[in-house]
């Protein structure tokens, strides 16, 4: 049986309460379309990465975004502040997750082969 420690917790909690912050609150018209794919707080709970991700039709936006998040972050962190029961709020930083892009990247690229390797082998026939 799998024990959570606190920062998994607090890992949650900062996770829902950031995506319910920039879906409700932030009027920010450049990072309406990110998705927090992750949070990690450090154990000693003084600083929190939270990776995101943007559709593929937003790729081009990417500076654009990650402005728009520099620009939200003090506000998050004093709304976390507010809604999160912690004696010190942890500093937040705004990670662009690149193992999404990977993914889809090797993903195709199976299907790709196999895609090659049918035609491949009707060529044989």
């Amino acid at each position: 049986m799998h024990t959570y420690n606190r920062s998994d917790r607090i890992e949650h909690q900062v996770q829902k309460e950031v995506c319910e912050l920039l879906l409700r609150k932030v009027k920010d018209p450049r990072i309406n379309c990110i998705t927090v794919t992750g949070v990690k707080v450090t154990h000693d709970l003084r600083q929190a990465r939270i990776y995101y991700t943007l559709p593929r039709r937003d790729k081009e936006r990417s500076d654009e975004v990650e402005e728009g998040l520099k620009s939200a972050t003090s506000f998050v962190r004093a709304e976390l502040g507010k809604r999160l029961r912690l004696r010190r709020v942890p500093e937040i930083c705004f990670i662009k997750d690149e193992f999404y892009e990977q993914a889809l990247r090797v993903s195709e690229s199976i299907a790709r082969l196999e895609r090659e390797g049918e035609k491949g082998s009707d060529d044989e026939r």
